[in-house]
Formats: structure tokens, sequence, C-alpha cells
């Protein structure tokens, strides 16, 4: 487990996405407006949570998180964001396909 809450990150190191056996991802209440593509390493990576940071969208490679049960994004995230993320996760809505 790794908690970097509240310590007005920035931005994130890509190296910190090479800890494979990382399950729970705190990082919330920061100043995040991206996240590095690399995080699809942390195959192992079972709950990240985001609230409070200022991101416009979330990397498509989240989606070959196989582990990933459970993602918070709470206020205040940008509409695009959470209708993207929204979209992204429930492909099915309102008659968009499945992703493959």
């Amino acid at each position: 487990h790794l908690y970097l809450s509240d310590n007005k990150l920035t931005s994130l190191p890509c190296s910190l996405f090479s800890l494979t056996s990382l399950a729970v991802l705190k990082l919330d209440q920061n100043y995040l407006q991206e996240l590095p593509v690399s995080l699809a390493h942390c195959r192992t990576l079972n709950e990240l949570s985001l609230g409070c940071n200022r991101l416009g969208a979330l990397p498509v490679e989240m989606g070959s998180l196989p582990s990933l049960k459970y993602l918070h994004l709470a206020h205040p995230l940008r509409r695009a964001c959470i209708r993207s993320t929204f979209l992204f996760f429930f492909p099915f809505h309102r008659g968009h396909p499945t992703r493959s």
C-alpha cells in the first residue's frame, strides 16, 4: 500500500509504477492533472484513489489493469473527465460499442 494523499503533488514519476506488487495507491487531494501511461504496469493494483485532483482525463491504459476493483474519483473532477471515465468503464451505456 502506498499513501501519497495530501502532498501537493503535481506529477508522478514513471518509476513509481514499477512497483509490481502495489495493490493500493492513494493519491487524493493533490494537484495532479494527468496520470502517466506507465500506470498500466501495476498489474496487481486493485484500489486507486484519485479524489480531489485536477484530472481532465484518465489514460486509456487503465483498461488493462486486470485487478482494479475500486476507482475513487471524487469531487472536484471536470465534467468531461467524469463522462469519459463512465463511458470507458461502461461502454455499453447509451448504445456505445463495447471495448475489446
